[in-house]
């Protein structure tokens, strides 16, 4: 997963704008930033994936456009590793549900896995399968549930 840079090879001033315009960017998408301070700063730590996570959130949005998305950063218990993860999550979930979503999610990793190869920073796209609520969730769709093809 990822490991940090010794000595970043960015100034960090500089990349301060560029990271906040990502989030910024992320949240208009609907993407809900989870902790933007902590995400904030694995950006500012491992700028190599602002892209792939900007590309990969489009994807997921366009992909499930019902579904709450949550950046989060997750960290390991066990060892010293700490990464993003874009949880994407329904209120509830049947078997036809829970099918399209992991197929859904193969779906997008496979078609932007590229985008991370040999990156210092990583992210991860699943889902808990907890439910959607609060942030992030679009109450409009909350009657019909829409999957749609994977155009990555």
């Amino acid at each position: 997963m990822s490991k940090k840079y010794a000595n970043p090879p960015y100034d960090r001033s500089d990349l301060t704008a560029v990271v906040q315009s990502t989030i910024s960017e992320l949240q208009r998408m609907g993407i809900y930033v989870k902790k933007s301070n902590e995400i904030h700063e694995y950006l500012l730590q491992f700028p190599d994936i602002m892209e792939a996570t900007k590309r990969i959130s489009k994807a997921s949005r366009q992909r499930f456009p019902g579904a709450q998305l949550s950046l989060e950063i997750y960290r390991d218990p066990e060892i010293e590793d700490e990464y993003l993860v874009l949880y994407i999550r329904f209120r509830e979930y049947d078997e036809p549900i829970r099918k399209r979503l992991l197929q859904g999610i193969e779906d997008i990793e496979a078609a932007h896995e590229q985008y991370l190869v040999g990156k210092q920073g990583w992210l991860l796209v699943t889902t808990d399968f907890q439910p959607a609520e609060g942030v992030g969730w679009n109450e409009f769709q909350l009657a019909r549930i829409s999957f749609v093809g994977c155009a990555c």
